[in-house]
């Protein structure tokens, strides 16, 4: 039996700078909204791409849009991405056999750069 018990956060950014100078009460907002939407691709069981690739190949297909706050150690040659379509894209350390958004429980998010 398959235990549906996972989690993952989220960063976002960076926003654009309309978005960024919004005041508190609009960030909020728009990180309710995101958070819903978040919710709704769990419930839609989306699937999670997962494939490696050459990270010259990566940063010039994706530039920094793969890349998390942490970044990935300078060495490293094969970067493991994972994707949900129109939704979602990260460089990711951890193996699994099935990628499915079904699999959540949560996904938090956790803020946005230019987000106070």
């Amino acid at each position: 039996m398959l235990q549906k018990d996972y989690g993952c956060t989220a960063t976002l950014g960076p926003l654009p700078e309309a978005a960024a100078a919004a005041d508190e009460e609009q960030q909020q907002q728009q990180q309710q909204q995101l958070q819903q939407l978040a919710q709704l691709i769990i419930e839609e069981d989306r699937e999670i791409m997962a494939f490696e690739v050459n990270r010259k190949i990566a940063d010039e297909v994706y530039r920094e849009n793969y890349l998390d706050e942490f970044g990935i150690p300078a060495d490293l040659q094969t970067v493991r991405i994972c994707a949900i379509r129109d939704c979602a894209l990260n460089a990711n350390e951890y193996a699994s056999v099935r990628y499915a958004t079904a699999l959540l429980t949560r996904m938090c998010i956790l803020h946005s750069v230019g987000w106070v």
